[in-house]
């Protein structure tokens, strides 16, 4: 039972190591936006929460196998105030998403709704499964 404890308090120690690499000192989570992806027979879901951003402030590229979803948002803060806590990230940000399987580039849909930016990317055809009969 000692080494359970023991390994959990070095389990712990590392996940606070973690905290503070990706939210710092001050709890502000790094401007990376937080992504669902999902995978059908057919294609990739990926759905993106982009909060206050306008459609023309999100550049969505996709190239060998990595889907790249960049954009700025600008927070209205009016002047003499002071935030007591901020977890939306005023500036730029990026996020990039290694995809396994190969998709068809020129069917990437991508729809912008309720602040969550929504993609279909389908499957290329060799990337799709295939029942193979045995002769």
């Amino acid at each position: 039972m000692r080494n359970t404890y023991f390994l959990m308090d070095h389990f712990n120690e590392l996940a606070s190591e973690f905290d503070r690499f990706f939210y710092g000192d001050n709890g502000v989570i790094n401007s990376a936006p937080q992504v669902n992806i999902r995978e059908t027979d057919e294609e990739i879901q990926v759905q993106v929460v982009l909060p206050g951003m306008k459609k023309e402030d999100i550049n969505v590229l996709y190239e060998q196998g990595w889907l790249e979803i960049k954009g700025s948002r600008k927070l209205d803060t009016p002047e003499n105030t002071a935030f007591l806590k901020q977890e939306l990230h005023d500036g730029e940000f990026e996020r990039r998403i290694k995809l396994e399987t190969v998709v068809d580039s020129d069917a990437i849909e991508a729809v912008y709704e309720d602040g969550i930016l929504s993609l279909r990317l389908i499957k290329a055809e060799q990337a799709k499964a295939r029942q193979i009969s045995i002769s």
